[in-house]
């Protein structure tokens, strides 16, 4: 089950303006569906907010506060399904024409829908790879950061 951003906000004891500034502020830790006014969060985004103002209240900065979400509940990393809905459509296109224009063998259908599934798992897996090695980066910098700020240096920009 689901719920309106109003109802994370009721349910997680604040004020929904003050429960936008923390979804605005940490913006990777609130799992949702949907778009615009349609959108729908996850019940864990509750115990997120409830999180944030907690150590909000015990003046802990924004950073350090980011610090200890990305400890305790990882990165929500979206994929766009948008795209590969695409491509999938682009496939049944592409066989839908290959079989109106020629009248080929269920076998040879089946050889051609197979280099098409291999050539879109192998793009699909390269640019997996490709978002694999910038969560990677962007991880090994957080981690950077944090250790800095655990022993007191000034983090570098």
């Amino acid at each position: 089950m689901y719920f309106t951003f109003k109802q994370c906000a009721e349910m997680s004891e604040l004020k929904e303006s003050t429960a936008r500034f923390y979804r605005d502020t940490f913006p990777g830790f609130f799992s949702a569906i949907g778009e615009g006014r349609k959108r729908q969060y996850h019940p864990s985004v509750v115990e997120v907010l409830q999180f944030i103002s907690a150590n909000y209240a015990q003046n802990l900065t924004q950073e350090q506060i980011q610090i200890l979400l990305e400890q305790k509940y990882g990165v929500i990393v979206e994929v766009a399904t948008q795209e590969l809905n695409n491509a999938t459509q682009e496939l049944n296109n592409a066989v839908a024409t290959q079989t109106q224009e020629h009248n080929i063998t269920q076998t040879q259908l089946l050889e051609v829908m197979k280099t098409a599934f291999s050539e879109e798992l192998e793009k699909r897996q390269s640019e997996t790879a490709a978002g694999f090695n910038i969560v990677v980066q962007k991880l090994d910098t957080m981690i950077q950061r944090q250790d800095e700020i655990l022993i007191g240096v000034e983090p570098t920009k």
